[in-house]
């Protein structure tokens, strides 16, 4: 606190200090000093008036991406490299359909092996039919567990081709990049997104939504990449909070050309360096159709919360520079605007 109060002391209290010093008792303005003052009064006056009294409108951008509300996302059943994909990102698939195709060369080999170990487990009890009976039940329940495990990898082995689980375009970017490269069991591979209704989702930084949770109204447009002289009408639905990382598309990081920055070991390309808050807005479904807007284009939204003071925004800025200079100093963000964001839910 000791570090704001003197920073404050050296940036505003001595530069005024000084010049009211200089204004009161300077001899330079013994002949003028009345003259002065009324014309530095006038000016307060009227600085004063554009501060508190004059309005502009409160308003931010923040990127996003079209989303489909019904989509339905898609996980890899079975770990392997991605071999071949057999459906291009943006088309329509059918239920059943086949998407893409891993290889698991360590699959294949313990499958081979454990055929070679039921054969020769086979082999013994066979044996041991002919020549010590005490043994048959041991090698009959090792033989039922290499079965059981065997089927198990073909299951896996099956799973390597991933297929559709319903109806609707399919939209795969991130696997264009990734032939040849590992996907992991549970791994995301993809999104199913029916002929539905669309949405736009933002991010938004801690400082912008602090304007929306300060703002009475919200009213908003959404302008697409490649399209920046369409507007497309939009109304905010929900407001998720701080602390999430994960961007809802690789598209909106830097690896994907977007604008916001994320972590440099990320392979996804989704994982954000700060935390950010996910704004959903329902787009206008008649400027949709129209536009035939597809699941995953990027676009800016623009945010207007609402007028404000010159004052209270001049103000706002300085905190805001505070925050980020001394962000020590400054309890968490992310409090404050929880704290708005509950009392915006009340008024509603």
């Amino acid at each position: 606190m000791a570090i704001a109060a003197l920073l404050a002391i050296t940036a505003f209290v001595i530069p005024i200090g000084k010049f009211i010093n200089y204004l009161l008792f300077s001899p330079k303005l013994d002949e003028v000093r009345g003259a002065a003052l009324i014309t530095i009064g006038l000016i307060l006056v009227l600085i004063a008036t554009i501060l508190l009294a004059y309005k502009i409108e409160d308003r931010f951008t923040a990127p996003g991406v079209v989303q489909g509300q019904s989509e339905s996302y898609l996980y890899s059943p079975a770990a392997g490299f991605l071999n071949e994909l057999h459906v291009t990102s943006g088309a329509w698939v059918e239920p059943g359909e086949l998407l893409l195709t891993l290889k698991n060369p360590e699959l294949d080999i313990e499958i081979s092996i454990t055929e070679a170990i039921i054969e020769q487990r086979e082999f013994y009890f066979q044996l041991a039919q002919r020549q010590d009976f005490s043994t048959l039940n041991v090698w009959q329940g090792m033989i039922r567990t290499e079965r059981e495990r065997l089927r198990i990898m073909h299951n896996d082995r099956a799973n390597l081709e991933v297929r559709a689980h319903t109806a609707g375009f399919w939209f795969s970017p991130d696997l264009q990049h990734m032939q040849g490269m590992r996907i992991e069991r549970g791994q995301e591979v993809g999104r199913i997104v029916p002929r539905d209704t669309s949405r736009f989702v933002a991010v938004v930084s801690q400082t912008e939504a602090a304007k929306m949770f300060e703002g009475a109204e919200w009213r908003a447009q959404v302008r697409l990449h490649g399209r920046a002289g369409t507007v497309v009408p939009a109304e905010v639905t929900a407001v998720v909070e701080s602390g999430r990382r994960l961007l809802p598309s690789a598209a909106l990081g830097w690896a994907g050309g977007g604008t916001i920055r994320t972590v440099e070991n990320d392979q996804s390309g989704r994982l954000a360096a700060e935390d950010f808050f996910e704004v959903r807005l329902m787009l206008d479904q008649q400027k949709v159709a129209e536009l035939e807007l597809l699941n995953g284009q990027r676009g800016r939204v623009r945010i207007a919360t609402g007028e404000i003071t010159v004052g209270a925004m001049a103000w706002r800025w300085l905190r805001q520079l505070l925050q980020r200079r001394l962000p020590v100093m400054i309890s968490a963000p992310s409090v404050t605007l929880r704290h708005h964001q509950d009392s915006h839910a009340q008024k509603a």
